[in-house]
């Protein structure tokens, strides 16, 4: 299998960005929350909306996601999405979500 991105999170704290993933590539995020990067760990909080966090621009037709999430309240909504891309407005993925409580 071939890996097409990867993210340890082990960088310097930051208040206000993802910035660059440990293999390089970048973060774009698509949608409400505040990101940061807090004692080697990627946190979303005060999400009112959906918080898509884009790495990299990868391309593929299958893939398998790995990745560990630990919700801070029993009621959160979390999850990860593959295949995500917006054209004119409309957002398409799968994504595998959790809904707490």
């Amino acid at each position: 299998m071939t890996t097409l991105g990867t993210d340890t999170f082990t960088r310097a704290d930051n208040p206000s960005s993802w910035g660059t993933a440990s293999d390089g590539n970048t973060y774009t995020n698509t949608g409400g929350g505040t990101v940061a990067i807090a004692s080697n760990h990627g946190t979303i909080t005060h999400a009112l909306a959906d918080t898509d966090m884009q790495h990299g621009t990868y391309t593929s037709n299958n893939m398998d996601i790995v990745c560990r999430i630990t919700p801070s309240n029993a009621g959160d909504i979390f999850g990860v999405e593959g295949r995500y891309s917006v054209s004119g407005g409309n957002i398409s993925c799968y994504k595998c979500l959790w809904y707490g409580g």
